[in-house]
């Protein structure tokens, strides 16, 4: 069954684990803390591990440099939004805390789904240990297996470092939205980048 069959979607609800048949999968960050990539389950989370989740996600919306939402999320709005789909979150072995957590999902509705679009964040405590391209990688296999097509991603700030990643794994800058968001530290408004990669 792929993602974007039009009689029955793919969600979080009824994902088949075995697509992705790598995942769960151990790895090292950078400075030789031992994490571990799993699926997210809804029904299967802990309150602290919601709680958790939320935390990371309205962290990086007030950071206000790589999200355009200007607004806290709940839980109901964040579990819409950013678990409706397949969702992948990378852990610490030894205590379980959340590093890093992404999600794939369609970019479009319809006669466009098969093209996905992917949501990134990481725990401030853990960024630069290479928690993202732990999750960049994953995203790159895991997509296709998942019925898409291709990815497209509507905004990469200009300012964001991990516009060289998505560079470094192929994607390719198709557009420019001038003067598209009113970031924090920015002075006036930045650019975003639409970056496209055929699977």
């Amino acid at each position: 069954m792929s993602v974007y069959d039009s009689k029955k979607q793919v969600t979080a609800q009824n994902m088949d684990k075995s697509l992705v048949p790598e995942v769960p999968f151990n790895c090292k960050l950078k400075e030789g803390r031992d994490v571990v990539m799993d699926w997210v389950v809804r029904t299967e989370l802990t309150e602290e591990q919601k709680e958790e989740m939320l935390g990371v996600f309205n962290s990086m919306v007030e950071d206000g440099r790589s999200w355009p939402f200007e607004e806290s999320f709940d839980w109901e709005a964040f579990e819409g939004y950013f678990l409706s789909h397949a969702a992948f979150a990378l852990r610490t072995t030894d205590t379980g805390a959340l590093v890093s957590l992404f999600y794939i999902r369609p970019n479009f509705p319809g006669r466009c789904s098969h093209v996905c679009n992917g949501g990134f964040i990481t725990s401030a405590s853990y960024r630069r240990q290479g928690a993202a391209r732990i999750m960049g990688n994953l995203y790159m296999k895991a997509a296709p297996l998942l019925g898409y097509k291709s990815s497209c991603f509507n905004l990469v700030f200009a300012s964001n470092p991990a516009r060289k990643l998505w560079e470094d794994l192929g994607f390719e800058r198709v557009g420019v939205i001038k003067n598209a968001g009113r970031l924090k530290g920015d002075e006036g408004l930045t650019d975003a980048y639409i970056m496209t990669y055929e699977f």
